[in-house]
């Protein structure tokens, strides 16, 4: 019924008329009199799903339960139709086909990528850098030994007067062997000698000798002194050279001192002589050397570049860079000093390479290990005609750097170190074939006439000398076997009994056992060898099994612990005390090999508060059909259930009646004890399963009891308002002048229906025509307003309100009432995918005197 429908229909019949009548519609119209006013209302349809449906019953049993399915049951051998709804719970679902663990597995695949197992040529590329520090001593001697210095001759006469007379002697000095040298270290030894001989009586003594530059600054000086005479007319003084910067321009200076001998008289010629020893220097200029210098040095080089595994290498292509050179960073800079080199490089066993020069040298035909480098050979230094300089020298030698560079194109044949393999090619991670998680608690024993690997290789890096060992604690293999290509290799155990010992998992531990050097022909550096290549099987002929399904121990809870219960007292919102479902029966499927029928019994009890007495079931077990939901179309079950092992039908409807709040099923099934099944027993698809099947068909039984009214009442609560307002559309505390104003000119209505009902049926017809629809309100008065509204027999009924009764719904805000359907005793069913339509129409009769605004233009 629409809300403010009163109202409505006074405007629509008003409008009516004056647009039957041609009129134009007036601003607004005085109406006055007494119509009667019909208005149909159109049809309105009711189905089961609006009502029950799988979202519902889904919600009532709990939707956080894992495994279970609702179902609309469409039962092709139900005659009467009944909507009917099917509660599925698996309890266990296992499968015990052992060929499925062990003969199906496909083992082949994950052993063979186990073991086919590649090796990684080395690049075996040698790239070494070093700093070498080179001794300039021999660079030092040569040019002591070239360095001529060039003094001037001077004539000596005694001075005149008595007794001993002196002279300052100051001589330029030179040499062709350097412009300009800075001393470190080194000394210069000044020789003096005096021709002809010196006469007995006369004595020369020479000291004070300075070196001086061409401004007469001392560069270095000795205290020494030397004394000619007639019986040596030779003598020395020797100048410390360190820290001296020696100019291009060099003097001697010394003091000479005469002692006897002839006035006036010639002393002879007085030769200077100048020679180096133990020098060295920090820089040079106008170097000369007569001759190259050869500077010897060897070293020993760390080959830290190539990897263990990599013991030795014909080199079938490939060349080696070889550069040296003075090491700039460290401050030290030539010009015109040519240099060169001869070097050789040896290795004990590997490398033979004599005198080669910088750049490239082929190491065709040449062997290449991993030993040390010895690196022998000279340095040769020589200047230009212009002579050289060199600057930045520490202590007396030059840092050179040496890089040794290989470049390997082909190796002639190439030797592994195979202890220095990757473990997971010596040993590869186990092959875990993992078991269901029951496996271990269903299966004691398995007897196998045969257990173990089968293996094939196709491909080996030597042909001799490779060994694999299998090794399984689970089936008893321990075995080692030499590997050829092309020959089928068993690891087995047979016979053999495999005993389960807790692990959800059988390991094979593969261990690939290589000779100590494996030794490949014609490869490039860099390239990935096929060390082992095969396939493998597992080889599981076994002829029996046995289960003790009693270990396991089905027990349990519906729903599982952890989950809320089922709360039935829900119902009691919907079906009066004497209403009740008719039947809710529980079906248990038990299925699986032939072997465990009649070896199983079940203990079935019902837990809620209040529970007591007997359980509902504790008796054996008969294997049956399980269920089938492969048929299931959009969660529709259409056909018949096959016969269950065990039906419950009585025993869970009285359950059902005391609607309790925390009902929970709890299960245990047991065994007798342990199973043996042969082969043949086993099907290859048949699980062992154990499954719930609450069947919930819409069939109502209602009995008021001895000394009750003859029926009972179903409430639909909210039904006729939605509790914003009430059936007429007023509110509490709002304005409702209007509708009350149209409220108080009615005198009568009327409410006319036209059933048909699909939706609800009876096996007694007579029951039927008592289905009645109550309005019911409580009132503010404290009293009770009840009409009776239709029955839901086919065809034709009314409902009418006096005016007494509009008055007391018209004072009564809001008017909220409730429907409620009166049902006989009896039985009564929802059919399948019913309905109930009716057309609905209204008729008033009022006394009217309004003034009704109408939007017209007068």
């Amino acid at each position: 019924m629409k809300r403010n429908i009163l109202l409505y229909i006074l405007y629509i019949a008003v409008a009516l008329f004056f647009i039957s009548c041609n009129f134009s519609i007036p601003k607004k119209i005085h109406v006055k009199g007494d119509p009667g006013i019909y208005l149909p209302l159109g049809e309105k349809e009711f189905l089961i799903t609006d009502y029950v449906s799988i979202k519902e019953i889904t919600k009532l049993i709990g939707d956080d339960i894992e495994g279970l399915g609702v179902y609309d049951f469409h039962d092709t051998a139900d005659p009467l139709g009944i909507q009917k709804y099917l509660i599925h719970y698996p309890l266990t679902d296992i499968t015990l086909d052992i060929g499925e663990y062990l003969n199906d597995l496909d083992l082949g695949g994950d052993l063979s990528r186990a073991i086919s197992q590649s090796i990684d040529i080395p690049a075996a590329a040698v790239d070494e850098d070093k700093t070498i520090s080179v001794d300039l001593g021999g660079v030092f001697s040569a040019i002591e030994e070239q360095a001529s210095f060039v003094v001037q001759s001077v004539p000596l006469i005694v001075p005149n007067g008595s007794g001993d007379s002196s002279g300052l002697l100051l001589l330029p000095m030179g040499t062709d062997a350097f412009t300009r040298v800075t001393f470190t270290s080194g000394n210069m030894e000044i020789g003096f000698a005096v021709s002809p001989a010196i006469s007995d009586d006369l004595k020369i003594t020479i000291d004070n000798v300075k070196l001086m530059d061409a401004s007469q600054n001392v560069l270095t000086s000795t205290g020494g002194s030397v004394t000619l005479d007639s019986v040596n007319s030779t003598g020395s003084v020797v100048m410390n050279l360190a820290a001296v910067v020696w100019p291009e321009i060099v003097k001697i200076s010394a003091s000479i001192s005469f002692s006897g001998g002839t006035p006036g008289q010639s002393a002879g010629n007085l030769g200077v002589s100048a020679e180096l020893s133990d020098i060295a220097f920090s820089a040079a200029e106008g170097i000369k050397l007569d001759a190259p210098v050869e500077l010897d040095i060897s070293s020993t080089v760390d080959i830290d570049s190539l990897p263990a595994l990599f013991k030795s290498a014909e080199i079938g292509a490939g060349s080696l860079f070889l550069s040296v050179g003075p090491d700039t960073s460290s401050g030290v800079t030539m010009n015109g000093l040519i240099q060169d080199i001869a070097f050789s490089i040896q290795q004990n066993s590997g490398l033979d390479l004599i005198d080669i020069g910088k750049g490239v040298t082929s190491l065709s035909g040449q062997t290449l290990n991993r030993n040390d480098l010895t690196v022998a050979g000279k340095i040769i230094i020589a200047t230009g005609g212009n002579g050289a300089s060199i600057s930045g020298i520490q202590g007396g030698s030059i840092d050179y750097n040496m890089s040794i560079k290989t470049s390997i194109e082909q190796f002639a044949e190439v030797t592994i170190n195979t202890a220095e393999l990757d473990s997971d090619i010596l040993s590869p991670s186990p092959i875990t074939v993992d078991l269901p998680s029951e496996f271990d608690d269903w299966v004691k024993k398995i007897t196998f006439d045969e257990i173990g690997i089968s293996a094939n290789f196709t491909e080996l890096i030597v042909s001799s000398g490779i060994n694999l060992k299998v090794k399984c604690d689970a089936f008893g293999i321990d075995q080692t076997r030499s590997l050829t290509t092309g020959t089928d290799i068993l690891f087995s155990n047979s016979p053999f009994d495999f005993v389960p010992s807790g692990s959800q998992s059988i390991d094979f531990v593969v261990t690939i056992d290589l000779p100590a050097e494996i030794t490949v022909a014609d490869v490039k550096p860099g390239a990935s060898v096929k060390a082992i290549e095969g396939t493998a099987e597992l080889v599981a002929d076994w002829t029996s099994v046995t289960v003790n399904p009693g270990n396991l121990g089905f027990s349990g809870e519906f729903p599982e612990a952890g989950k809320n219960a089922v709360d039935l007292s829900v119902i009691a919102d919907y079906l009066d005390d004497g209403i009740d479902l008719s039947s809710l029966p529980l079906r248990v499927y038990l299925s699986g090999p032939s072997a465990f029928d009649a070896q199983l019994s079940m203990l079935l009890e019902a837990e809620y508060t209040g529970a007591s007495g007997s359980p509902l079931y504790d008796d054996s077990l008969v294997m049956k059909t399980p269920l089938d939901f492969s048929t299931v179309v959009d969660q529709v079950f259409t056909g018949e259930l096959p016969e269950p092992s065990l039906l419950l039908e009585e025993e869970f409807t009285d359950i059902l009646k005391k609607r309790p709040e925390d009902l929970r099923l709890s299960y245990n099934i047991t065994s007798g004890g342990p199973i043996t099944l042969s082969r043949t027993d086993v099907d290859a698809k048949k699980p062992f399963k154990v499954e719930l099947l609450f069947e919930l068909p819409l069939k109502l039984s209602v009995d008021s009891g001895p000394g009750g009214t003859g029926s009972s009442v179903i409430t639909f609560a909210g039904m006729l308002s939605d509790g914003s307002s009430d059936l007429f559309g007023r509110k509490a505390g709002a304005d409702n002048s209007k509708t009350q104003d149209l409220l108080k000119y009615l005198n009568t209505m009327t409410l006319s229906f036209n059933n048909r009902n699909h939706i609800i049926d009876s096996a007694a017809k007579e029951d039927m025509d008592n289905l009645a629809l109550f309005i019911k309100a409580d009132m503010d008065s404290g009293s009770e307003f009840e009409k009776q509204i239709f029955n839901l027999k086919e065809g034709e009924t009314s409902v009418s309100l006096d005016k007494e009764e509009i008055e007391r719904v018209m004072n009564q805000i809001p008017f909220s009432p409730k429907l409620e359907m009166n049902i006989p005793d009896g039985e009564y069913f929802l059919k399948r995918g019913g309905t109930f339509d009716t057309t609905i129409s209204i008729t008033v009769v009022s006394t009217i005197d309004e003034v009704i605004e109408l939007g017209g233009g007068k």
